[in-house]
């Protein structure tokens, strides 16, 4: 029987990160040569399987985030960004580029995994291959996005430190991440008895609000947006248990999309910002500008 993963405090930022944490190489190889596989096992990136299977399902999903992530992350570099070309650093099959795209960015990609990158090219998106660090740009972005790539590094500071070297001056760092250990979570642990299952082998890090914002700023970022998302495990505190029982797990998400195709965006941001400052919801989307 496999021991349970441990973490432990990071003093640098305030977040927590794997006991046996591992070396930035060793990350590489794991995207390059396995992550894919954990995929398509249903092991890893449900979502991402749902999209590489392509049919309704698929359609549903992007479907849903253009209208609630993406959509917001469009508002975001509209809002905030000098200009319209974007780079998103670990672009997974695309489905980000292809939505700014049809909104009018120009928008570049940056992969690891051979699968992914070779899906991303196949939609018609520039994608650079290999290591973000690596990346020499041409000319410089108005935007970086990192989405849910940060967790996943053995140096998060130093991928960050090179998005201040390709961003334009003014650029926009946008950075979506887990809300880990948060209140919630906390309760379905302790309280309830269930393990901390939030907590993954391939995630190097556990992140929320505060330690983000602390890692922007040992990076040369100043915070300039919060937003959360819905916190899910609301639905599991209200008998909905998923993560006793996993099967309940497709109908709490059906809850939390329908919640989210409802609500107009401007009510929707608002009420997560306010998640946001009580430090709840799944998720961090936070926006930095280089100092």
């Amino acid at each position: 029987m496999a021991l349970p993963l441990t973490t432990e405090p990071d003093a640098r930022y305030g977040s927590r990160r794997l006991a046996a944490h591992t070396s930035t190489d060793d990350v590489h190889a794991y995207f390059r040569e396995a992550y894919y596989d954990a995929v398509q096992d249903g092991e890893k990136g449900v979502d991402i399987k749902r999209s590489l299977e392509g049919g309704e399902a698929a359609a549903a999903q992007r479907d849903w985030m253009s209208r609630t992530l993406y959509a917001d992350i469009a508002w975001l570099i509209e809002t905030l960004a000098p200009g319209q070309r974007v780079l998103d650093a670990g672009c997974g099959t695309g489905d980000l580029l292809t939505d700014l795209t049809r909104r009018g960015f120009t928008a570049e990609g940056i992969e690891l995994a051979p699968e992914a990158l070779q899906t991303a090219r196949a939609k018609g998106h520039t994608v650079h291959g290999g290591a973000f660090e690596g990346l020499a740009a041409a000319q410089p972005f108005d935007a970086v996005l990192f989405m849910h790539v940060l967790s996943h590094a053995a140096q998060p500071q130093a991928m960050l430190e090179h998005a201040r070297e390709i961003l334009a001056p003014g650029g926009l760092l946008l950075i979506r991440t887990g809300n880990d250990f948060n209140a919630l979570q906390q309760v379905l642990s302790g309280d309830l008895g269930h393990p901390e299952y939030w907590i993954s082998a391939d995630h190097q890090h556990y992140f929320d609000f505060a330690s983000v914002e602390r890692l922007m700023d040992a990076a040369g970022f100043d915070l300039v947006y919060s937003q959360s998302d819905f916190p899910i495990e609301m639905i599991a505190l209200m008998g909905q248990d998923f993560i006793a029982d996993p099967a309940l797990g497709k109908s709490a998400h059906e809850q939390r999309v329908r919640f989210e195709m409802q609500v107009p965006a401007e009510t929707r941001r608002k009420l997560y910002r306010a998640f946001a400052e009580a430090g709840l919801g799944r998720c961090v989307l936070m926006a930095g500008r280089a100092r």
